[in-house]
């Protein structure tokens, strides 16, 4: 009786230890939001959408590339909310693309995280930097990854996105997306060559914290290679 309790704990004790793995991984890439700033009417107005007004602002003088407390601009925050009509708008006017907030992401990391799909293509059309990273270490393509946009994945991956890049708890692209269950994801990065073999600095491979029977095998035959 002993002995069989002893070997239940043990299956006990690695599932407990993973679920605190899977915790670990999921908070290393926290959703980026961006607030609108108090008293900047070309922010209001990206933030609402109303393109007319900012078209308006910027013909009289508005400086499209301002920065708010956190360092974001208006690009960031058409990224964020989707409004493709203001990134054109804005891009047509010189805002800088590639500029970082106090955490590090940028309008393409807004727009692949939120699966702006029109919005990726148009700033990377203008050549945004792909491999950014934010504070955590956190990239455009490992959010597209860890929030199921397998359009984002692909062109991010066409444009040479670096697949391997890791946050500070040793998260990759194709880990995130095997534990949120996106086959098509995990197929997309193995086929660029992301590597299944790779750990989370506490242990767990992507194969690990799969629970998706389809990606197991892949991964299974992925760690052969």
């Amino acid at each position: 009786m002993l002995q069989s309790f002893a070997n239940k704990f043990r299956d006990v004790v690695p599932a407990f230890l993973l679920s605190v793995v899977v915790l670990a991984v999921i908070f290393a890439a926290p959703t980026v939001a961006l607030a609108v700033e108090a008293g900047n009417p070309l922010s209001k107005a990206v933030y609402s959408g109303d393109k007319e007004e900012v078209e308006r602002l910027l013909s009289g003088g508005a400086d499209v590339n301002h920065r708010d407390a956190g360092g974001a601009t208006a690009l960031f925050m058409a990224s964020q909310k989707g409004h493709g009509a203001i990134v054109e708008a804005l891009l047509a006017k010189g805002a800088e693309i590639d500029v970082q907030a106090q955490n590090g992401a940028t309008a393409l990391f807004m727009a692949s995280q939120n699966g702006h799909g029109a919005i990726v293509e148009a700033l990377l059309a203008k050549g945004a930097e792909i491999d950014v990273q934010t504070r955590n270490g956190a990239t455009a393509l490992f959010m597209a990854s860890q929030n199921g946009h397998v359009a984002i994945v692909e062109a991010l991956l066409a444009k040479g996105a670096e697949i391997d890049v890791r946050t500070d708890t040793g998260a990759t692209a194709l880990i995130l997306a095997s534990y949120r269950g996106n086959a098509e994801i995990v197929a997309a990065l193995l086929k660029r060559g992301a590597n299944a073999k790779l750990r989370i600095k506490v242990g767990g491979t992507a194969l690990d914290l799969a629970k998706n029977e389809t990606i197991k095998s892949m991964l299974k035959a992925a760690k052969k290679r």
